[in-house]
Order: C-alpha cells, then sequence, then structure tokens
C-alpha cells in the first residue's frame, strides 16, 4: 500500500496513482492507495478539511471540481468513481463509498453535513433457491443544489432531484424528484414545490425565481 499525504504534492504519476491539481487549502489530508491506475482529479480553489483518500483496487477515479470543500472519508473500489460537483460544501466530516464498479455523482452546489453515502452493502446476500445474489451494488445520483441533513444516509440505487432538501437522521432509497423535502425512515416526499438557499432568508431571492423552480414530475 502506498500513502501520500497530499499537502507535499501535486500533479504526480506512479504506477499506483495520478494525481491532477492540488487543493488551495488542506489542513490535513491522506491518500491511501492498494492498486493500480487511479486517478484523483482536483479542480481550482478545493479546499480540504480532514480528508482520507483510500483507492483500493485498480483505475478507480474520484474528481473534484472548482470551489469544493471536502471534509471526511472517500472510498473508491474496484473500477468505481465518485464526481463532486463545482461549488459543493462539506460542512461535517462524511463517508463517500463506491464500491464494485459504482458511481457516486454529486452535482452542483450541494450542501452536505455528517452523513453516509454508499452504493454498497459490502457483504453478499443470495436467493436459497436460485443461488443467485441479491444485493449487488447500484450507483447513487445527485443533482444540482440538494442538501443532505445531519446524519443521512444514502443507499445503493438512490437518485435525488436538484433543490431538493433531505431532513436529518433520512435513510434514503429509490428515486426522488427535484424541488422537494424528503425526510423519514425509510425517506420519502413530504412537501414539493420548494427551493432552498445557504443563507436566512424570508423570501426567495429575485434571481432564483426563474426555470430552476419549477417542479418537474420526474428526476
Amino acid at each position: 500500500m502506498t500513502t501520500i499525504t497530499i499537502d507535499t504534492i501535486a500533479d504526480a504519476k506512479t504506477d499506483d496513482i495520478q494525481i491532477i491539481g492540488k487543493p488551495s487549502v488542506c489542513e490535513k489530508a491522506t491518500i491511501k492507495v492498494n492498486g493500480k491506475s487511479n486517478r484523483l482529479i482536483l479542480g481550482r480553489n478545493v479546499h480540504f478539511g480532514r480528508v482520507v483518500f483510500d483507492f483500493r483496487g485498480d483505475n478507480n477515479v474520484v474528481e473534484i471540481e472548482d470551489n469544493v470543500l471536502l471534509r471526511g472519508n472517500v472510498l473508491v473500489h474496484d473500477g468505481s468513481r465518485i464526481r463532486i460537483g463545482n461549488g459543493t460544501k462539506f460542512h461535517f466530516n462524511a463517508v463517500l463509498e463506491a464500491r464494485e464498479t459504482t458511481t457516486i455523482d454529486m452535482g452542483k452546489g450541494c450542501l452536505i453535513s455528517q452523513v453516509r453515502l454508499t452504493t454498497c452493502d459490502v457483504h453478499s446476500v443470495f436467493d436459497l433457491e436460485t443461488g443467485d445474489r441479491i444485493n449487488r451494488s447500484r450507483d447513487i445520483k445527485l443533482h444540482d443544489h440538494v442538501w443532505l441533513a445531519y446524519d443521512v444516509l444514502v443507499s445503493k440505487g438512490t437518485e435525488i432531484g436538484s433543490h431538493s432538501v433531505v431532513g436529518a437522521k433520512a435513510l434514503v432509497a429509490g428515486k426522488f424528484p427535484p424541488n422537494c423535502v424528503i425526510g423519514g425512515n425509510p425517506a420519502k416526499v413530504i412537501r414539493t414545490g420548494i427551493t432552498w438557499d445557504h443563507r436566512s432568508l424570508d423570501h426567495v431571492p429575485d434571481h432564483d425565481t426563474g426555470p430552476s423552480l419549477r417542479v418537474s414530475s420526474a428526476v
């Protein structure tokens, strides 16, 4: 296994991993690599709090776009990919796990609390009659401007539409439309026709009253 402290290296390439870019601010970050041909791609103005990257197996990719604030643990396994979109902020430590050739795709301008996103159950479950595995890994997709509140668990196969909010301690699985509030265990849509803002405001800002507020019937 190779271990790298990221504040001492940038634009580096070995058989294990290629690093493209460098964080503009790095409090403490570590890269662990046990495999070959992995890639970490960093955009401009990327800010790392305490971050651990864990690359397991070959041909994994983590792509972090411009203006991202990242804290937590990021794991990719056996040809998986994680993308974090422009301007997304992690204000607490989160856990992102993409295993078994799956993808976590996170859009622009998301707000992430202390949460967990995982594409895999890690252990296998089988049907006794057929012998087939019944809990295969599946991708996770967050569209632009999604807010995940404290202690949310987003499980495999989940897709959340843009401008939506997921309430604290929700267990989220399945597909959810844009412009909605999601909550509960299991999570369900509890309100539609909403948007949200990072600031504490009494009214929707004028620049947010255009097409982005239109509620779609599908993700």
